[in-house]
């Protein structure tokens, strides 16, 4: 889960690090889902079809709540990505 409710603004590099981190995630067999899109970033997934490729969840608590569907017992992992954290579940 990424919480991005700080993040008011990204560019082509900000978008293809949160990609190489879907890749590596989904390539550990994990999911990423994102939480709390500030409205200008929000936007500008919906320009370029981020939407379409990111699962986005209003509240942490949904996006939690979305790892129960996949996994009925989840293993914890806390990764590192070029300075930003991440949990594998």
């Amino acid at each position: 889960m990424l919480d991005l409710g700080k993040v008011l603004f990204i560019d082509s590099s900000g978008l293809g690090a949160l990609i190489s981190c879907l890749k590596t995630i989904k390539g550990l067999e994990g999911e990423l889902v994102l939480c709390r899109i500030s409205n200008p970033v929000n936007n500008i997934f919906k320009i370029i079809q981020m939407n379409h490729v990111f699962d986005i969840f209003n509240t942490k608590k949904d996006a939690v709540e979305s790892y129960k569907s996949y996994y009925s017992r989840p293993n914890i992992m806390l990764m590192s990505f070029q300075g930003l954290k991440y949990f594998v579940w």
